[in-house]
């Protein structure tokens, strides 16, 4: 038994669908070598109309995103062989992680059960070892005060099995709908509002924080110097979640002071909705390294790419360009980004890489294809080519529900295939 695992959780089996090649061919035949031309011609159409309304320097920046866009996408159309080969170089400086979220199981013991066995999953046949875990304000915290268990058995597991690991601490958005996860009972601001310092809800989430960190002090000690990240808040320019609420940068950066108090030999992770916050996060970074130089090098911009979605169809013209190709008008490219990070010395990650369906869109998580180009998305426009680059799976629970169940397509064996040979793991077999 892994440790850290509880007592009653049964092992998991190793499906039998899975090969044990890494590189096996079998399934590559199913996946398609060519792009739509026609998929190609629809965009490019909608872009004449981008261009003519917009015009000008923007207009031919777009074409060439565009453009890109498009060839991401025949690339990614390539069988599992034929990708490894052609991307050999970058694709040898790629980690894959994810985000795990236990509530994605009902939350009685047999639940939790089964999301720690999905954990140890992860971790045993996908090597999926830098993981972000967030601790939600309502299930902690009480009027008898901050009670970490529901989330011990999966801390006491990432501990005692060596994850790298980053903690979304809130306080007020944590990821996963509907992000702002309060305790019942609270005065709220309307929808659309953004978060001061100051305001009746901000100062119950610093409080709440800074008793958070405590409890977890208490409870871990000096295990708790194996975090390498936290994170505050979760996309916090941005309106997000079911208020649409906006956090201010002194909110934020207050946030981040009490973290690195409480625990100065973690680096601070703050993402962005795509392309969309790039500009709030290098204005925060600024200010924090000079008012916390302890934090110098150790600062993450994380880049949110989910470029599948019910919201960006909904416009006409924009939902044929992903979060790379367009944001806003003026938005600060991606290659800035990757400038500033070195200027001003933090890491660009993908936090959350889009691997599971939303809404009509089934495709991600589903299709090797799209998540051959996730990869090769991020890789050729976000993560800095000169460095070591890791991208953390959206969808890790639901890959690995299914992994358990057996109910894998060859789709589902390709994307695997992918992450398996990414991180180096070999399959397990395990026999019960």
């Amino acid at each position: 038994m892994p440790r850290g695992l509880a007592r009653g959780t049964a092992p998991y089996r190793q499906p039998a669908v899975l090969s044990s090649s890494l590189l096996s061919g079998d399934n590559e035949a199913r996946v398609s070598n060519t792009f739509s031309r026609r998929d190609f011609l629809k965009r490019a159409a909608a872009f004449g109309a981008f261009a003519a309304g917009f015009g000008g320097i923007e207009a031919a920046r777009k074409a060439g995103d565009l453009w890109q866009q498009h060839q991401t996408w025949a690339e990614a159309s390539r069988p599992n062989a034929e990708f490894f080969d052609r991307n050999a170089a970058d694709l040898a400086r790629l980690k894959l992680g994810g985000s795990f979220a236990p509530e994605q199981w009902p939350r009685d013991e047999a639940g939790q059960r089964g999301a720690l066995t999905a954990l140890d999953l992860s971790l045993r046949e996908l090597g999926t070892r830098q993981l972000r875990l967030g601790l939600r304000w309502n299930r902690v915290d009480s009027a008898a005060g901050v009670d970490l268990a529901p989330y011990r058995p999966v801390i006491d597991y990432c501990f005692a099995n060596g994850v790298d690991l980053c903690l979304n601490l809130g306080p007020i958005r944590v990821f996963r709908w509907p992000e702002e996860h309060l305790p019942p009972g609270m005065a709220l601001p309307p929808q659309g509002s953004t978060i001061d310092p100051g305001s009746s809800l901000a100062e119950s989430a610093l409080d709440y924080l800074n008793r958070l960190l405590v409890a977890l002090g208490r409870e871990y000690g000096a295990t708790l110097d194996a975090v390498r990240l936290l994170q505050v808040e979760n996309e916090p320019f941005f309106a997000l979640g079911s208020r649409r609420w906006r956090m201010s940068e002194d909110y934020v950066a207050a946030a981040a002071r009490a973290v690195s108090m409480a625990m100065p030999g973690a680096g601070l992770l703050v993402t962005s909705a795509g392309r969309l916050n790039l500009e709030e996060v290098r204005s925060l970074f600024q200010r924090l390294r000079a008012e916390e130089p302890r934090l110098a090098g150790r600062l993450v911009s994380g880049f949110d790419f989910h470029y599948k979605t019910p919201l960006r169809d909904s416009f006409p013209v924009i939902r044929h360009f992903d979060q790379v190709a367009y944001a806003t008008p003026l938005a600060a490219s991606l290659s800035r980004h990757v400038w500033d990070s070195r200027d001003l010395g933090f890491e660009i990650e993908v936090s959350e890489a889009q691997a599971e369906p939303y809404g009509k869109f089934q495709t991600p998580g589903n299709s090797a294809r799209d998540f051959r180009f996730l990869l090769l998305r991020c890789l050729d426009s976000v993560l800095d080519p000169q460095r070591p680059a890791l991208i953390r799976i959206w969808g890790l629970e639901r890959l690995t529900e299914r992994m358990l169940s057996g109910d894998l397509t060859a789709e589902h064996r390709d994307i695997i295939q992918i992450i398996q040979t990414l991180n180096q793991v070999q399959p397990q077999r395990v026999t019960t």
